[in-house]
């Protein structure tokens, strides 16, 4: 009778543990605050099924990467198949309250491409615009740069990011932009 329980406790163990580190993973900031990975940013240039991925994502990670002179872990990356791209990135849901006042945004290119001759010349135009909001903000990157921001966005529902790029070889979009903070607060 005791080795019966003892096995439907480790089951129970068993079961019990991966539950909670994926709770734990998905809950990595403290109460009120958030990722932007985390608020469900669309593709506004999907043109072709999912499967088939063309435009931009914004996809979470966790990786080290060489940026300037420095080694930085990026929790985000940008990647786009078309240029220029856009996302759209929802905040809030109409008719609710405001969650968030300010977005801090690091963001830069992994280093290493700058050893990759056909990224030498790539200049890119990264935007974001709130709402309806006539003047976007820009910055221009080369690789190994990095910048780091902070937006207010008392009010702002769906913030824009657009990724567009020049001197790139081929028509097939812009290198990752890696993102080293994307906190919301």
């Amino acid at each position: 009778m005791n080795l019966g329980r003892i096995i439907s406790g480790l089951v129970a163990t068993m079961l019990l543990i991966p539950t909670i580190s994926n709770a734990q993973s998905r809950n990595r900031f403290p109460s009120g605050v958030a990722s932007l990975a985390q608020m469900g940013c669309q593709n506004i240039n999907e043109r072709s099924p999912r499967i088939f991925f063309r435009g931009i994502e914004y996809t979470a990670i966790n990786q080290n990467i060489p940026v300037g002179r420095t080694l930085l872990t990026a929790v985000a990356y940008l990647n786009s198949s078309e240029s220029p791209s856009e996302i759209w990135c929802n905040l809030r849901q109409p008719d609710t309250s405001q969650r968030f006042k300010t977005l801090r945004l690091a963001f830069g290119f992994d280093a290493r491409d700058e050893q990759n001759r056909s990224f030498q010349a790539v200049v890119v135009k990264f935007s974001l615009a709130r709402d309806e909001e006539p003047a976007p903000r820009t910055f221009y990157l080369r690789m190994g740069d990095k910048r780091q921001i902070e937006i207010d966005i008392v009010n702002t529902r769906i913030l824009k990011m657009e990724i567009q790029c020049t001197g790139y070889p081929t028509a097939s979009g812009c290198p990752r932009l890696f993102f080293f903070e994307d906190t919301l607060r």
